[in-house]
């Protein structure tokens, strides 16, 4: 009799464990441990494998930066159930992610890109304008874009980019040397709830392109202007930005460049 109460007690304290602490553990491990980490957890055991899988929440970021063969892993990973409704993606300086594996995504793991929300491919020098049209016909949901220091970015790009994507609000185009206004125009007249924009290093911009979108983006509260030289009309913009309550970072490096 004794023994059929302990495994009845052992059952409700493993069915208490299973329904109220894990859950916890869950919660708090979710936002102190890396993506990394959580997926060497998976080989811990199949019993943690399954409850780590069963909870959505873990699974809504894909972090490959700096990663080698990041183009076969991200496609790999898209192709797992659990990372149907994924979020945000990184790439930020991982290698061997080209245009060929964009296409791979939109033709393999359409469903899986259907909620991303953010991008990063700061530092991916192989993904070129076909890239970007391939990845935001892919992505209708993408708020925050970021392609820092690319220089086969163009203006057709962007001009895919603002097509397929209508909601961004975070946009880094920081180091793509090769837009021109066109590019500012674009955005000025597609981006109009834009937030955040950084045009760090692009050099071929001019004051035609800026004042758009000063004139357009109201909702703008971060440009990150640094390291531009085609900018001259220096007191006439500072009276725009200023009304506006934009807050522009780096100001004083305008002066040097």
């Amino acid at each position: 009799m004794k023994m059929e109460e302990e495994k009845v007690k052992a059952a409700e304290e493993e069915e208490t464990w299973s329904k109220e602490t894990v859950p916890k553990v869950i919660r708090i491990m979710s936002t102190r441990l890396s993506q990394r980490d959580i997926i060497s957890l998976l080989l811990v055991s199949p019993w943690l494998h399954r409850t780590l899988v069963s909870y959505p929440s873990l699974w809504l970021v894909i972090d490959l930066r700096e990663m080698n063969n990041a183009g076969n892993r991200l496609v790999a990973a898209l192709s797992i159930p659990r990372y149907r409704h994924v979020r945000e993606i990184n790439l930020e300086f991982a290698q061997d992610i080209e245009d060929r594996h964009l296409e791979l995504l939109k033709t393999k793991c359409l469903g899986s890109l259907q909620d991303l929300e953010s991008l990063n491919l700061n530092g991916c020098q192989k993904i070129s304008d076909k890239g970007i049209e391939i990845i935001s016909s892919t992505c209708p949901e993408l708020k925050v874009f970021s392609i820092y220091w690319n220089v086969r970015v163009t203006d057709i790009g962007i001009q895919h980019l603002v097509k397929n994507c209508k909601h961004i609000i975070d946009l880094n185009l920081s180091g793509c040397k090769n837009l021109l206004d066109k590019s500012l125009q674009l955005i000025a007249d597609n981006y109009q709830e834009l937030e955040s924009l950084n045009l760090t290093r692009c050099v071929k911009l001019t004051d035609g392109g800026l004042q758009k979108i000063l004139i357009k983006c109201s909702s703008l509260r971060s440009l990150n202007l640094y390291a531009l030289s085609g900018y001259i009309m220096m007191s006439q913009y500072l009276c725009i930005i200023f009304s506006l309550s934009v807050r522009i970072s780096n100001l004083l490096d305008w002066l040097y460049f």
